[in-house]
Formats: structure tokens, C-alpha cells, sequence
């Protein structure tokens, strides 16, 4: 039996950013924030996105039950009157 190898890539090096080269690729999308010329998508995952999900759901219930007219951004939690 042959002894298995595995074939191992180094992480592809980007290009870093600019300011301006940032404003044109993403421009006003709040998902990616430049930091020292790197780009990092900010959307949340995990159990992060488990509890802002559980928090959500539990908002609305508690503005149903108390019949309040009010909308319940998912993505944001934001609270606004309806």
C-alpha cells in the first residue's frame, strides 16, 4: 500500500485595496469593511444568526400579543411603527 499524500496550496495572496478601489468594488454596501487594505464580509453566520433569529421571532410575538402596529426588520431587529 501506497502512503497517501496530500496536496497542500498556501492561501492565495489578494491584491490589497485601496480607499478609493474599495468605494468602487463595494461602494454602500455595509457587508465588507476594509482594514489595512483587506476585505472582510461582516455578514453575520452561525450562532449568530441563530440567536438574532431567536431574539426576532420573540420581538414580533410579544408586538402581536400586544397588538401593536409594528414592523420587525429581520435582517436588522430594527423596531418601527407601522
Amino acid at each position: 500500500m501506497q502512503p497517501m499524500t496530500i496536496a497542500i496550496h498556501p492561501p492565495t495572496q489578494q491584491k490589497l485595496l485601496s480607499f478609493d478601489e474599495f468605494l468602487i468594488r463595494y461602494g454602500d454596501d455595509n457587508r465588507y469593511e476594509l482594514i489595512d487594505g483587506e476585505v472582510f464580509n461582516l455578514e453575520p453566520t452561525g450562532q449568530h444568526e441563530e440567536v438574532a433569529a431567536f431574539i426576532t421571532t420573540k420581538a414580533c410575538l410579544e408586538i402581536d400579543r400586544a397588538g401593536l402596529f409594528t414592523l420587525v426588520c429581520p435582517s436588522t431587529g430594527t423596531v418601527s411603527p407601522f
